[in-house]
């Protein structure tokens, strides 16, 4: 028998649950799932199989930028260029919380001063900032993160460059 390839992929959902689909994983397939809806968004330069995809419901892309990250991320080619990518939506999140703490203070002029001080400039505290207010499992991220070790080489090339630009 020979094998058919389809020219674009598909999502199958029993007709009961396409409601919940599209509140709460349609718009946030870039992230859960690298793939897109938007006809104009399935052409992408490289092409990742997987034999098995999980829905996470409840992610919030809260801005335009965010979705045009995310969107500029599945098309991109290069694996270095989709880390930025994905870094650069973590760095987003940040300046998101950011402003909307300052949104909050109000006419507190002097809360300005201290929230801006527990934001020092290192590039580890804002990454601990953001996530830490955005993780349910830790150990699920740690065993995502020791996969680190199937790629330790490249690995070292991506964070000796962050490590450059960071401090530059």
């Amino acid at each position: 028998m020979e094998e058919y390839r389809f020219l674009y992929d598909y999502i199958v959902l029993d007709k009961r649950s396409l409601n919940r689909y599209m509140e709460k994983f349609h718009n946030t397939s870039a992230i859960w799932g690298q793939f897109l809806h938007k006809e104009q968004d399935r052409l992408r330069s490289h092409i990742r199989e997987v034999s098995q995809i999980v829905a996470v419901s409840d992610i919030e892309l809260p801005t335009m930028y965010h979705n045009e990250i995310a969107t500029r991320l599945i098309k991109e080619p290069f694996a270095f260029e989709r880390f930025l990518k994905n870094y650069h939506l973590i760095e987003l999140l940040f300046d998101y919380d950011l402003v909307n703490n300052i949104k909050d203070l109000d006419d507190d002029l002097k809360g300005i001063g201290k929230l801006l001080s527990q934001y020092n400039s290192k590039e580890f505290n804002r990454l601990i900032y953001v996530l830490g207010g955005r993780i349910n499992s830790i150990p699920s991220l740690e065993v995502q993160l020791n996969n680190i070790d199937n790629f330790m080489s490249k690995a070292k090339v991506i964070f000796m460059i962050m490590v450059r630009t960071t401090t530059h």
